[in-house]
């Protein structure tokens, strides 16, 4: 699988394809993760998908994606960190990140693999 990342003054699009043999599923688009490098590791930036306090509504539903098909997620650039129903939002500023999702590769019906897909990217002035 490759990722295409492009950016706007308001979002990251992440373009992830399936350049793979297998139809790969993602349990959940909207669970995502992003970490910002610090040093030599890794700190994960809170990022939710719904307004907090308030549940997401149904259960996610897998997104299958067959060979040569793609799915875009997009993140606003906002990290939410929720305490209750009250929010505490800010901009995320320039640095090196990394992007992180969920698969599972399936053949004939089968899950023949599972893990993580990773993408560096760098945001600047």
């Amino acid at each position: 699988m490759t990722v295409n990342e492009s950016q706007t003054d308001d979002a990251i699009a992440f373009e992830v394809v399936n350049n793979t043999t297998q139809v790969v599923e993602f349990p959940n688009t909207k669970q995502f993760f992003i970490e910002k490098k610090e040093g030599d590791d890794w700190v994960s930036i809170p990022v939710y998908p719904c307004p907090c306090g308030v549940p997401c509504g149904n259960p996610p539903v897998p997104t299958k994606v067959e060979k040569g098909g793609s799915i875009t997620i997009k993140w606003d650039y906002i990290s939410r960190k929720c305490r209750g129903r009250e929010a505490t939002e800010y901009k995320i500023d320039t640095g090196v990140y990394k992007f992180s999702l969920s698969y599972k590769l399936i053949e004939d019906g089968m899950i023949v693999e599972t893990g993580t897909l990773e993408e560096e990217f760098e945001l600047g002035d």
